[in-house]
């Protein structure tokens, strides 16, 4: 590769980018413009770390009710594949793609699995990447976004965002989350998108790319609160941001966590297909790791305000989900502990809660105004809420000979004056509390990766297909198409999937969503509707980079868009024509005669009656025509076909199956009956149809679900005639 195609791959601008719009289908047929259904929209918010009892202890500081209290619903379990104490890699992993993983491990299938109950993986699909939620819905044209407290390159939001075999590769993930194409990231991590900083030593100015690709950049709490941008990105700090109490204290320029929601749910809900939003309360985990009860309080309320906005949101709007949890307990926390023995009846709340009141700092911040030579030690002690220090504690805090044990010396006298108890610096294996709200919301014990199928399910995402379609194996897939392949690593930090085959040469960079295509002399720059991954063995591209000469037919069907292939495709041959010439709508409604228009193109049907219905005319008329002649549909009536009427799934399912058995001559009977969980809702006549077209892999259900009722759309058309078409 050229040093002057490496710049072109390391600046991508926003020139070179193609965003994310919908498909529409063939229209000509009617005259009746197709009415979009209700967006969905889902607010998935993850407290991390956070045992019950930290919640419980927040309660009491607080006085109150949580406004989380009012949508428990259940618990979760939260093992990875080969532990009873999960990481936040795997555990991460689990709620955003719904498959365990191993620990350190982010978005990608495990190695190694010995969990009960946790399906074996193929050896050879070990540490495959797996899709998201949030890129599912990006693939659907809805807004995403992602906020946490932390770094944004963090375990948890990077679980929703990126895959890498290892979450300390910051470099790597902070890359494919400026390529992923979010519409709001909000959080700290501002160090790992600039050049010259450690992470950046494949030489990688983000803070640049993200300008270029048109995001308003803000630092401030004041600069976000006034953006009124569609695409925001806010780096806070270089590294987390501060815990909530001490943000307060400082009179930061910092936004809260509730500031980062309110205003990403502002923003994204004005993308008229729904929006998906990530959001971590990051470090009530650190607190709890370093047994800091204030910490872990600070945060725990923090996040409380963000649960607040998320269902004042949800409340109003009717058909947005809410999915609150902590991804893994930490540190045991209790309210009692040896010393409570014996007198624990009798000990009033008070007892637990007034020595934490007199705090205004958490540990960390506390520590942060410590002078060089600890001369300030007893000020810091109080603003920790460690006054009336004794003889005793005073030598054990002089004793400390750094920051780190003095830190553990204080957060000892704090748990014991408020007789509180630890069992670990580390994560704990309990089950923990599930809050939902909205339609669709998981209720009871559910397992950590079912919260991912919820999600996915609501919104209408197919999360193996999109697997599927976004990470094919980069060299077996070129190389069944005659190409030969290679990976580039004449740049160590920037491998290069390379494959070519005559004059053609595609070029595909780990960690970003473009493709270099050189024919003979000409040279283009493709963005695909994924990104590229590589996992230190094997490169994972979107299937879409399989096919370099497809041109892009309709302005609103980007080359991003989930079914971009299946459409282009159908267009090509004829199949199927825009609402305009180079329009779509892919997320329209489908009518009985759109769809009977398209299986007649399909079949190349002809008539040689004229059509019996009073209800069609012009090229439609010929279509049901055929179609008719054909067996394949049949009137409302002896007389109206009502041709703009919508169709549902299970009446998809009918005519797709009466169309293949005259296309192949044969009758078909289901070799099972059908299985879906919501089999009750398929109406009789229509059952053996379903089952047909799931046997046939033209129609599969979500997570078990087929949902017969709901309307098709254009996209959806479009992908079932494309495999009906190859079959």
């Amino acid at each position: 590769m050229s040093n002057s195609i490496k710049k072109q791959f390391t600046g991508m601008t926003v020139a070179a980018t193609l965003a994310i719009s919908s498909l529409g289908f063939a229209s000509d047929v009617t005259k009746a413009a197709a009415e979009s259904k209700e967006p969905t929209n889902v607010i998935m918010m993850v407290m991390d770390g956070t045992s019950a009892g930290a919640t419980t202890l927040a309660r009491w500081y607080k006085g109150g009710n949580l406004a989380m209290d009012e949508i428990m619903i259940g618990g979760v379990r939260t093992h990875s594949a080969e532990s009873a104490i999960t990481d936040s890699a795997p555990a991460g992993t689990a709620l955003s793609t719904g498959h365990k993983s191993n620990d350190k491990v982010i978005g990608l299938l495990p190695s190694l699995v010995n969990s009960p109950g946790v399906a074996p993986v193929a050896p050879e699909d070990a540490h495959k990447p797996v899709v998201n939620v949030l890129e599912g819905a990006k693939q659907l044209g809805k807004a995403t976004g992602i906020i946490s407290t932390s770094e944004i390159q963090h375990a948890t939001p990077a679980a929703f965002s990126a895959h890498v075999p290892h979450r300390s590769n910051y470099a790597d993930i902070a890359e494919q989350q400026v390529y992923q194409g979010m519409d709001v990231v909000l959080g700290g991590g501002k160090d790992s998108l600039m050049l010259g900083n450690k992470a950046r030593v494949d030489g990688e100015d983000l803070l640049k790319v993200v300008n270029d690709k048109g995001y308003d950049f803000v630092e401030t709490r004041e600069a976000l609160l006034k953006s009124d941008s569609e695409k925001i990105w806010g780096a806070f700090a270089p590294s987390a941001l501060a815990y909530d109490f001490d943000r307060k204290a400082a009179e930061s320029s910092e936004p809260s966590i509730a500031d980062m929601t309110e205003k990403a749910i502002d923003t994204l809900s004005k993308d008229e297909d729904g929006f998906f939003l990530f959001v971590e309360g990051s470090k009530v985990d650190w607190a709890a790791h370093a047994n800091d009860p204030i910490g872990m309080i600070s945060d725990v309320l923090a996040f409380d305000d963000a649960v607040n906005e998320a269902m004042e949101f949800a409340k109003e709007d009717g058909n947005t989900m809410v999915i609150a949890v902590s991804d893994h307990g930490n540190s045991g926390i209790t309210m009692g502990n040896q010393d409570t023995n014996g007198n624990y009846p009798e000990i009033p709340v008070s007892a637990y809660i007034d020595p934490l009141k007199k705090a205004t700092l958490t540990a960390e911040g506390a520590l942060k105004q410590m002078k060089p030579d600890f001369s300030n030690l007893k000020e810091i002690a109080g603003l920790y809420g460690l006054d009336d220090l004794t003889a005793e504690e005073i030598d054990t805090l002089k004793a400390s000979k750094d920051g780190r044990a003095l830190q553990s010396a204080m957060v000892n006298m704090l748990a014991s004056r408020a007789k509180l108890g630890f069992t670990t610096g580390g994560h704990t294996g309990e089950d923990v509390f599930l809050y939902a709200y909205g339609p669709s919301r998981p209720t009871g014990l559910v397992d950590n990766t079912d919260i991912a199928k919820s999600m996915a399910g609501f919104m209408g995402i197919d999360l193996k297909e999109m697997t599927d379609k976004l990470f094919v194996n980069a060299k077996e897939s070129f190389e069944k198409q005659g190409y030969a392949t290679r990976i580039d690593v004449s740049d160590a930090n920037n491998p290069v999937f390379v494959a070519e085959k005559g004059e053609i040469k595609i070029e595909l960079p780990e960690n970003k969503n473009v493709s270099l295509v050189t024919n003979g002399s000409e040279e283009s720059i493709k963005t695909l509707n994924g990104i590229t991954v590589y996992n230190d063995k094997d490169f994972y591209v979107s299937a879409q980079a399989l096919n370099p000469e497809l041109e892009p037919k309709f302005k609103d069907v980007s080359e991003d868009y989930w079914a971009y292939e299946y459409i282009q495709d159908l267009a090509g041959k004829g199949i199927i024509n825009g609402v305009s010439e180079d329009m779509y709508d892919p997320q329209g409604s489908v009518t009985r005669g759109q769809f009977i228009a398209l299986i007649a193109r399909s079949l190349d049907l002809k008539a040689s009656k004229p059509v019996p219905f009073t209800d069609v005319e012009g090229g439609l008329a010929i279509d049901i025509a055929a179609a008719y002649e054909a067996g394949i549909t049949t009137g409302t009536s002896a007389t109206t076909f009502e041709p703009n009427k919508k169709i549902n799934r299970e009446q998809m399912a009918a005519m797709l199956i009466r169309a293949y058995e005259h296309k192949t001559g044969t009758a078909l009977e289901a070799k099972k009956e059908v299985n879906y969980e919501d089999k009750s809702k398929i109406s009789p006549v229509f059952k053996e149809y379903v089952q047909i077209a799931a046997e046939l892999g033209f129609m599969n259900g979500n997570d078990n679900q087929f949902n017969p009722k709901n309307d098709a759309t254009r996209a959806q058309a479009a992908k079932v005639i494309f495999y009906f078409h190859k079959k």
